[in-house]
Parts: C-alpha cells; structure tokens; sequence
C-alpha cells in the first residue's frame, strides 16, 4: 500500500492518489461512507459515487480508518472548500475534540 502522505524535494507534503473509505459526519444526518481520490495531511478529495455531499463551506467530521495515520482512526474536523461534479475536495481544521 502506498503512503498516504509523501514529501517533495521542497518538503512540503504531496496528495497520494489511494482509494480508501472514510466515514463523514454532517450535523442532523446518519455518517456516510466515502471513498477517496487524493489525500494529504491537511485534505482529501471525497468522491460523490451519488451520495449526498456536504455544500460549499459545510464544515463537518471525516473519520480516516486506523492506517492511515496511526494505530487508531483519527476523526478530524473538515470544511469543504471546492465542488465538482466527481466529488468535494475538503480541508482538515484539526482533529475533533
């Protein structure tokens, strides 16, 4: 499996294009499951497959699974910042307290 969050010669950190499912909580409604396109340390790319998305400046929780960034899943607060037809893409505020 591939890295989930790589580094360029510049250090700064690059999105790797993985697959995996993470689970998004929006206020008032049951957690979905999302697959992914690109992620990094601080978004991801959510991909619509259908589903109903959160809206543009929506901020909810994303739910990564346990390998991807330690031995536990870690829920993050996220706010989507882009929309397209494929999917949302979502910036990390933080994890959730």
């Amino acid at each position: 499996m591939s890295e989930v969050q790589n580094t360029n010669e510049s250090g700064k950190s690059s999105s790797s294009h993985i697959s995996i499912d993470v689970v998004v909580a929006m206020r008032g409604r049951t957690p979905v499951t999302f697959k992914t396109g690109h992620i990094s340390g601080d978004s991801v790319f959510l991909l619509s497959n259908g589903l109903e998305m959160p809206k543009l400046g929506e901020e909810f929780t994303v739910t990564l699974p346990e390998f991807v960034s330690t031995k536990d899943s870690v829920a993050k607060r996220a706010v989507v910042r882009h929309s397209t037809t494929e999917g949302i893409a979502v910036e990390f505020l933080g994890l959730l307290d």
